[in-house]
């Protein structure tokens, strides 16, 4: 079942999530050399459609903790929305957490599940997977479709 989708209501709050996402991400790129935060606002738009305003927020910053700067305490005493920053922490993999456990999580809530799969599928665009050597663009995309997989059998 998706999420019921909801009307964007709050634009002050994603463009916040906007700015937060952009110092928490200065100069990272993703696994293909590109800036991560353009991956980050890719995530946010492919969700757009299914999501509320705290979807978008949490989408916009779903890599904010887990691969950027950011901390759950900033974001919480930057004023995000605690449903959102909630639904980021549900999108933080832990170290040493099992990707089934994680995926599994992930899957736990509607709208972080909605988020987690457009975070993978982005992932797969054949676009960017050309910037790779091959043999780690076949294995990144043998293993990313096992994770969609994974992600859709919690569904």
């Amino acid at each position: 079942m998706s999420p019921a989708p909801g009307p964007l209501v709050n634009e002050h709050a994603i463009e916040q999530a906007r700015e937060l996402a952009h110092a928490a991400h200065r100069d990272q790129v993703d696994l293909f050399g590109l800036p991560l935060i353009d991956h980050a606002f890719r995530v946010a738009a492919a969700v757009r459609p299914t999501v509320d305003d705290v979807g978008m927020v949490a989408a916009v910053l779903h890599d904010a903790v887990e691969r950027g700067s950011a901390s759950f305490g900033e974001l919480l005493s930057a004023g995000v929305d605690p449903a959102a920053v909630a639904i980021v922490d549900l999108l933080t993999k832990r170290a040493g957490e099992a990707t089934e456990a994680y995926l599994g999580r992930c899957a736990s809530h509607p709208v972080a599940r909605v988020i987690k799969r457009a975070d993978l599928v982005d992932k797969l665009d054949p676009a960017r997977l050309t910037l790779l050597p091959q043999d780690d663009a076949d294995e990144l995309g043998i293993r990313i479709a096992a994770q969609v997989a994974t992600l859709d059998s919690y569904a």
